[in-house]
């Protein structure tokens, strides 16, 4: 008789989801309450920094000298996109939706009005910000389009219906490029993008116009390339990077935008050029355009930008994580957040060996997305790999060891000749001891 799931070790009871409220006398609760009250009973939506410092002295507890206290709690707030923030010289914040159903809250607590039964008080009255939530806290970060949160299956999804959203041009704010429409039909916002020189989003309409929490993504993410700084990035490493950054970021149709014009340097032939073109085709599936000048770049994103909103007209979406896209688990109407996009399209910085052996395999000449993808799956680690040379009872077959791994979607192999020169650069008796 099979055993009931709760006599299982392995069975852990699941936890009730709670509301958390940060405690009466914090930093937190004095913030949200006093955006709240301005947005309400003054009608002021948008804040700055003293406004709300200037709220806070009606209903916190604190004194002015603790002003800097009651700050230090902002970036908890923002971190839990409870409010959102417009990065600019003065920035401007409000309150997102989840931030204003719980400030309402505490308003109803404070005046001795019952919550609901989901809700459940913090009862720390430490003021400091890393204890405002008993939720666990979260990195930071400057952006406002990158809360960090971590994006599981169980994360809450939501869906755009067909005509409730707009199409919006999203262009990286550090490119030397300025996107003009002549009928002014399109929508461009410009965004410190973590991958990619521009995006495609979809927006609410009838969303706050800083509020960026249910913006979904599009398939396309476009990385733009003169002719010269192509030549410069495959020269120093860069290319192979970006490449790889780009195939990973999610997106399902990842374009590289060639302009050619600009002068290529003597160092590297146009035939070398031409040939790292078509292998991104060919070999990594990224989708090639070609520009003749910048005007031409600016009527292809226009263009582009026309073409998806007529695309997408009568087309329901729906968010999804960045981990089902990679699995192939979503249908062609299934999106991530920007938010999330943003993050897994940063520049890692904590890598792990995984992704380091990759790295490193990228740099061989000869290696594609794929190969790697391929080897580190046979092989995750360098110590892995390694140990499968000491097994080789000759050097031949450690030459050989790599090349009968079969690439996914095709008839080839990894080979003889890029075999070699993995275990040329890893595990040559000259280069290191095995």
């Amino acid at each position: 008789m099979p055993r009931p799931p709760f006599m299982n070790n392995n069975y852990r009871r699941a936890k009730k989801k709670y509301v958390y409220i940060p405690a009466p006398a914090s930093g937190a609760h004095a913030i949200l309450v006093s955006m709240f009250k301005a947005e309400n009973d003054d009608l002021i939506k948008n804040m700055d920094k003293q406004q709300i410092l200037n709220y806070c002295n009606k209903y916190s507890q604190s004194s002015l000298k603790d002003n800097s206290k009651i700050w230090a709690c902002m970036k908890g707030l923002i971190d839990k996109s409870l409010v959102g923030r417009q990065i600019s010289r003065d920035p401007i914040y409000f309150l997102l939706d989840e931030g204003r159903d719980l400030a309402e809250k505490l308003v109803a607590l404070a005046e001795g009005k019952p919550l609901d039964d989901e809700t459940s008080q913090d009862t720390d009255n430490n003021t400091n910000s890393n204890s405002e939530f008993t939720q666990s806290s979260q990195r930071s970060t400057s952006n406002p389009y990158e809360p960090e949160m971590m994006f599981t299956d169980g994360q809450s999804t939501f869906e755009l219906k067909a005509g409730t959203y707009d199409i919006i041009l999203v262009v990286d704010q550090r490119e030397r490029i300025s996107i003009i429409c002549p009928d002014n039909s399109v929508r461009i916002e410009n965004v410190n993008l973590a991958c990619g020189d521009f995006v495609w989003i979809a927006r609410p309409k009838n969303a706050h116009p800083y509020d960026r929490t249910k913006d979904l993504v599009l398939d396309y993410v476009v990385e733009r390339k003169r002719l010269d700084d192509l030549q410069a990035s495959i020269m120093d490493g860069r290319y192979e990077q970006q490449k790889y950054r780009l195939l990973n970021s999610g997106m399902r149709r990842p374009v590289y935008l060639i302009e050619e014009f600009g002068l290529v340097r003597p160092s590297m032939t146009s035939s070398s050029l031409n040939q790292a073109v078509v292998n991104m085709f060919a070999q990594d599936g990224i989708n090639v355009e070609r520009s003749k000048s910048a005007q031409h770049t600016n009527d292809y994103l226009i263009g582009m930008t026309k073409c998806l909103r007529r695309y997408y007209l009568n087309k329901d979406l729906r968010s999804c994580t960045q981990e089902k896209l990679k699995q192939n688990l979503t249908d062609a109407n299934e999106m991530m957040t920007f938010s999330e996009f943003q993050v897994v399209g940063a520049k890692i910085t904590n890598w792990t060996v995984r992704e380091m052996f990759a790295k490193h395999l990228i740099q061989i000449t000869g290696m594609s997305d794929k190969r790697v993808a391929v080897i580190i799956k046979k092989y995750p680690t360098i110590s892995a790999l390694m140990d499968a040379y000491r097994q080789c009872s000759s050097e031949k077959d450690k030459e050989n060891l790599l090349s009968k791994l079969s690439i996914p979607d095709s008839n080839r192999t990894i080979g003889p000749k890029l075999s070699q020169r993995v275990y040329t650069a890893y595990a040559m008796p000259k280069n290191l001891e095995i």
